[in-house]
């Protein structure tokens, strides 16, 4: 009765068909970078163009689509393909770039490379349309580091239509970079001593703002946006003019506003400004909180002493700091004793253990173990 059915597919034939064709022909390589573009999304699963060939995907990963993205062949057969290339980067760079480069027919320059390499450290997919966009954008304005990182995630997170919102909030809020408005505010921090009687405001300031190595007030190592919130209004109560305090109102005002940006992207960044003897220094610092495959937090970390040329990179974990120190022409002695004193208070005031000298594609390749890998099993 069904092959009087015009249109209806003999299902025997088919199968005949299908079992004299060797699949693995049509199958994309281990270990390669493909192209593939999202078609039509089922209940379960998603219709895939994969270099040209149409298969049908089961995805968790939320992608456009019609867009075109890169994908790297876990399994040939079945086909298992990853969107998270950041494994990719602890091999060969140079290769990664190139083949990256010849799949969405962009040229390799140096900005190429360091956006993709953000774009990939961010664990986003490699979607083409989604680069062009930010290359664009980085043409406009000129941003590095954590607004860079920030950058992506808004990219990633909007669509086209909201590229507008996108650059005021950068040729406004983002003018001056977070650690800029840090530096800035250190100073005027330090201006307050130096130029103001009040006492409770002195109060304040130190016991509040500043980190106290004989007395280990806390307080000051946590976020300060609601103890400048408070200050701005006590300056504003009070009727207080002068420059040192318009500078403080506005850096501050910078301040909080930066960081309810970052916190929605689950960065935190910050400063601490730290009391040795009469003299005062500060840390920079920014902690980035990453989900692993089983739920609980981990945490990237940066940061920075404003005295010693060197940052310490690494991953928290359960009480554990592994990590590297990219370290500048220092003398080597006085080096070394700052970080002995850094990771013996880091294990003494936190309880925190720490391994800081290894290189940091080691440190990520083992903290990448541990992360969701983004596999994705595709079925032809």
């Amino acid at each position: 009765m069904k092959n009087t059915i015009k249109n209806m597919i003999d299902f025997e034939l088919l199968t005949r068909v299908r079992n004299s064709v060797n699949a693995d022909l049509f199958l994309p390589e281990k270990n390669n970078l493909v192209s593939i573009i999202p078609l039509e999304f089922f209940s379960h699963s998603l219709k895939v163009l994969i270099d040209g060939k149409i298969f049908i995907a089961e995805i968790d990963e939320k992608i456009p689509l019609k867009a075109e993205l890169i994908a790297f062949v876990v399994e040939k057969n079945p086909i298992t393909l990853s969107l998270n290339l950041t494994h990719l980067l602890t091999k060969n760079k140079n290769i990664l770039f190139e083949q990256i480069s010849e799949i969405f027919k962009i040229t390799n320059t140096e900005r190429f490379k360091e956006l993709i390499s953000k774009i990939i450290l961010e664990e986003k997919p490699l979607i083409k349309s989604k680069y062009l966009q930010l290359e664009k954008i980085t043409q406009r304005i000129k941003v590095k580091d954590l607004e860079l990182t920030l950058l992506i995630n808004l990219v990633w997170k909007y669509s086209e239509k909201e590229i507008p919102q996108i650059l005021d909030l950068y040729e406004n809020l983002f003018a001056i970079s977070f650690s800029t408005v840090c530096k800035y505010l250190f100073n005027s921090i330090k201006n307050l001593l130096l130029n103001q009687e009040d006492i409770y405001l002195l109060n304040e300031v130190n016991s509040k703002l500043i980190y106290d190595t004989k007395r280990e007030n806390t307080s000051a190592l946590q976020n300060k946006s609601e103890i400048l919130l408070n200050l701005i209004k006590y300056f504003n109560d009070s009727n207080y003019i002068s420059t040192d305090i318009d500078e403080f109102i506005k850096f501050s005002s910078i301040y909080i506003l930066q960081k309810s940006v970052f916190k929605d992207y689950d960065f935190y960044p910050d400063f601490v400004v730290i009391k040795r003897g009469s003299g005062l220094s500060f840390i920079k610092y920014n902690i980035k909180k990453l989900y692993l495959s089983n739920g609980l937090p981990s945490y990237k970390l940066e940061f920075e002493h404003g005295e010693i040329p060197a940052k310490v990179k690494g991953f928290l974990r359960n009480n554990f700091l592994v990590g590297s120190i990219d370290i500048e022409k220092y003398d080597s002695n006085i080096l070394q004793k700052e970080i002995n004193d850094l990771k013996n208070g880091i294990n003494e005031k936190w309880q925190i253990k720490t391994e800081l000298n290894i290189n940091e594609d080691q440190i990520y390749f083992a903290e990448n173990n541990f992360h969701k890998n983004g596999i994705n099993k595709l079925v032809s």
